[in-house]
C-alpha cells in the first residue's frame, strides 16, 4: 500500500473503533473498554474482508468528492457563461 494513503486508513480504523466503543464509556468498566478497544482494532486491522471494506469506502469518498468538486466547477462555469 503506498504511504501516502496509510495515514488516511490509518485515521479510518482510529475512527471506527472510536464508534464501536463509544455506547460502552461510562458504562463498562474502563478495562473492558480498552478490551473492547484492543479487539475492536484487532478486527479492523487483521480480517482481510474489514480492512478491504475500509478502503472502498474511502476510495468511494474520494470519488464522490471529487465528482461533486467537477459539478461546483461546471456549474460556476455555467453560471459565468449565462452572466
Amino acid at each position: 500500500m503506498p504511504d501516502a494513503r496509510r495515514p488516511d486508513l490509518e485515521a479510518r480504523i482510529r475512527a471506527e473503533v472510536d464508534l464501536a466503543v463509544k455506547p460502552y464509556e461510562g458504562v463498562a468498566p474502563p478495562f473492558m473498554v480498552a478490551k473492547l478497544r484492543e479487539l475492536a482494532e484487532r478486527y479492523w486491522r487483521e480480517n482481510p474482508v474489514a480492512a478491504r471494506a475500509l478502503q472502498l469506502k474511502g476510495y468511494a469518498e474520494q470519488t464522490r468528492s471529487d465528482t461533486e468538486a467537477k459539478a461546483s466547477e461546471e456549474d460556476a462555469a455555467d453560471g459565468a457563461k449565462e452572466a
